[in-house]
């Protein structure tokens, strides 16, 4: 009997380091960047009801027209200032052709979506962008600041 406890302890510890070693070893995920989304004051009437801020991903190199990637949030104007902490996984953005390379650079366009449908930019939305940031980079801080006519 003591001996079958002895083996049920040693299998539950190779079990436990095995996982240990996996958690440790697993794909990390890369994080094309780190920041926050302000809505400029001038603009905080203009927000209304939106609650759908798109982070648009382009590549500042490349010549398609499609950006690399985007990722929707749900957020809640309100007095404006913050609207969002955001960082951008590969489990957050959706890429739009897996098979690009990652681009090393980004300019990253937050949209404050009136209607919450993806797309173009429409009448109504507000839009901010940061261009040529170094890929992983942190403290990104992105400035709603304009209204699309």
């Amino acid at each position: 009997m003591k001996k079958s406890w002895v083996l049920i302890a040693a299998f539950i510890a190779v079990v436990v380091m095995g996982l240990v070693i996996a958690l440790q070893t697993g794909e990390k995920s890369l994080a094309f960047a780190r920041g926050t989304v302000m809505l400029s004051d001038d603009l905080n009437s203009e927000a209304g009801n939106a609650q759908t801020l798109f982070l648009i991903l382009r590549d500042p190199d490349s010549q398609i027209p499609m950006p690399y990637g985007a990722a929707k949030f749900r957020v809640n104007p309100g007095q404006g200032g913050k609207l969002l902490d955001f960082v951008l996984t590969k489990e957050v953005v959706q890429v739009m052709s897996p098979n690009l390379p990652v681009p090393q650079r980004l300019n990253i366009k937050a949209r404050l979506d009136q209607d919450g449908a993806g797309g173009m930019d429409q009448s109504g939305d507000l839009v901010g962008e940061t261009v040529n940031i170094p890929l992983g980079s942190g403290n990104v801080e992105i400035v709603i600041n304009k209204k699309i006519m």
